[in-house]
């Protein structure tokens, strides 16, 4: 099955796109195409025919690949500082918040059967 996103996609969702970012949108929709069929393996079976789960792919598909370009766009992801007394200010690379291609638990959890979550560590998922 083809990608179901576009760049037009993100475009609706965020701004207009220049030809350059239209390029890259499209290569990182492709890349987030893959990755989100390895993380939900039966996904591609379950959109056919599914308007409505098509749709959501195609929305979590775009968000994934709107992060990375914001990202990009504010030159990294910034978190700051303001002493209050001496009126210090500082900015420093927030290595807290991932600048590279995901999906949220959340958008994993849309597009799973029965709003799966995925296992993280040192939970307990009842079969």
């Amino acid at each position: 099955m083809p990608n179901p996103a576009s760049a037009e996609d993100v475009s609706a969702r965020w701004r207009s796109l220049s030809q350059t970012e239209q390029a890259v949108a499209s290569t990182r929709l492709n890349d987030a195409w893959r990755k989100l069929k390895k993380d939900v393996p039966d996904l591609e079976a379950r959109m056919v025919g599914d308007d409505d789960l098509t749709a959501d792919v195609v929305r979590v598909l775009a968000d994934a690949v709107i992060r990375m370009l914001q990202s990009a766009e504010r030159g990294g992801l910034r978190k700051g500082t303001v002493g209050v007394d001496d009126a210090t200010t500082s900015w420093e690379l927030d290595r807290s918040i991932r600048a590279d291609l995901y999906f949220t638990d959340d958008e994993i959890a849309d597009l799973s059967p029965s709003g799966r979550r995925r296992a993280r560590a040192f939970s307990v998922q009842p079969a």
